[in-house]
């Protein structure tokens, strides 16, 4: 045998050989995850990830190796997996050195080919097909949507739940500044109920003023006030109404509920008339409530009180009002009519109590209104009152609650200055 012939046939059991072991290896590579011999080889091997990676390869390469030319194959086989030099190669197969080298080149390009088509082919097999690109833009579409609806709704929920946190923050706020008004300006008055309208970061109520007449709470008038940080701009279209002419009667006004408002006289000021409504409670017939404000002659403190036992809800009016306030009012009577110059209800403040003995947490109350009411006159009104004890306090007159008789008994007090009647309820 020749030389030539025998590397042939030593290289063609080598070959045959090579081929047998790189399919056992590849059959022992092909290990399900699910296997329980892969937890049995790897489960314990600290590098197992490296060791799963190099299965996944060689599972890899041998199915390229597999997909290329057969002289190719055999090339790459004596070059990387016996590691023959190129000289060796060229001596078993007959060739040139360089027509060796140029062929693995080759080899090698087909190799990358096949290993690059092979590693794609999983997940790009799908890539140019349009139905499913449409089907896929479409999908992607509709997650969209339904991603912008649901971040808009919640966007919508997060901003009503602020908003009525917001608004219903601002409308306790306003409330309890309009109620501490309306107890202050109106005598056992109060806001006996309110409707909210919220709008943006705020909104309008509409409320209803209510009066304690002793025996039942009357509703007296509607209005309504705006709050929140964009507050409602509203216009009043007119309130209560007027009677009297200049130099013929007093110019008082009614609520909304047909009653009088009441006058008050202050004890420091010299007016030119006072109102006295004795005749018109004695023509008044049938059993009634009366409501009646009895200005007095002079300011009493608590202790100074001529007057005997006070009806229930006796209302005291206090006075808040400074010197230069007490010069107007008199520089008013002066240049006026009589029949104008009066104190106002509305402008006459105090606090009601069911004793004229203990006044401690009536007044106190009355001072936290004061402060608490949206009325800069209110708050000067606190400024002058600050510092006082309730039993320094000047009382300027009262408004009293009761039948006929009892209001007439004690309107024959020589201290009633001047008498005006507000309103009037059935007795029962």
């Amino acid at each position: 045998m020749s030389s030539y012939k025998a590397l042939s046939y030593i290289f063609s059991i080598a070959m045959n050989e090579s081929k047998k072991v790189l399919k056992k290896k590849g059959k022992e590579q092909v290990i399900s995850i699910n296997d329980d011999r892969f937890w049995n080889i790897y489960a314990n091997d600290h590098d197992t990830e490296p060791s799963v990676l190099t299965i996944e390869m060689n599972n890899e390469t041998v199915q390229t190796i597999s997909q290329i030319q057969e002289v190719y194959k055999q090339l790459l086989l004596l070059k990387y997996e016996l590691e023959l030099s190129y000289k060796e190669i060229g001596l078993l197969l007959g060739m040139k050195e360089g027509t060796i080298k140029t062929y693995l080149f080759r080899a090698r390009k087909e190799f990358q080919k096949k290993w690059r088509n092979l590693l794609m082919s999983d997940y790009t097999g799908d890539i140019f097909d349009e139905k499913k690109i449409k089907k896929a833009i479409k999908k992607g579409k509709t997650k969209s949507i339904i991603t912008i609806v649901l971040v808009s709704f919640l966007v919508f929920v997060v901003l009503t739940i602020s908003n009525f946190a917001i608004s219903a923050y601002f409308s306790k706020k306003a409330f309890e500044r309009r109620d501490a008004y309306v107890r202050l300006t109106t005598p056992n008055g109060y806001i006996s109920e309110t409707i909210d309208s919220t709008g943006i970061l705020g909104g309008i109520s509409n409320y209803k003023v209510s009066k304690d007449m002793k025996r039942k709470a009357v509703v007296i008038e509607q209005n309504q006030y705006s709050f929140g940080l964009f507050p409602s701009t509203l216009m009043s279209r007119g309130h209560g109404g007027s009677i009297g002419v200049t130099g013929e009667d007093w110019q008082f006004q009614y609520k909304e509920n047909g009653w009088r408002e009441m006058m008050f006289f202050h004890p420091n000021v010299s007016y030119k008339k006072y109102n006295n409504d004795e005749e018109l409670i004695n023509s008044i017939e049938g059993d009634k409530i009366y409501e009646v404000a009895l200005s007095f002659d002079k300011p009493y403190k608590q202790s100074e009180l001529p007057v005997g036992e006070l009806p229930k809800m006796t209302w005291f009016w206090i006075n808040t009002y400074t010197d230069s306030q007490i010069e107007t009012f008199q520089e008013e009577v002066t240049e006026y009519d009589w029949s104008a110059t009066f104190i106002r209800e509305r402008e006459a403040l105090g606090f009601s109590a069911h004793s004229t003995t203990r006044l401690d947490y009536e007044y106190n109350r009355f001072l936290e209104l004061l402060q608490t009411s949206f009325s800069r006159d209110h708050h000067k009104a606190f400024s002058t009152l600050d510092g006082k004890k309730v039993k320094d306090i000047e009382i300027l007159g009262i408004v009293v609650y009761g039948t006929k008789e009892q209001i007439l008994e004690i309107m024959e007090e020589p201290i009633i200055k001047a008498a005006s009647l507000g309103g009037i309820i059935d007795n029962y």
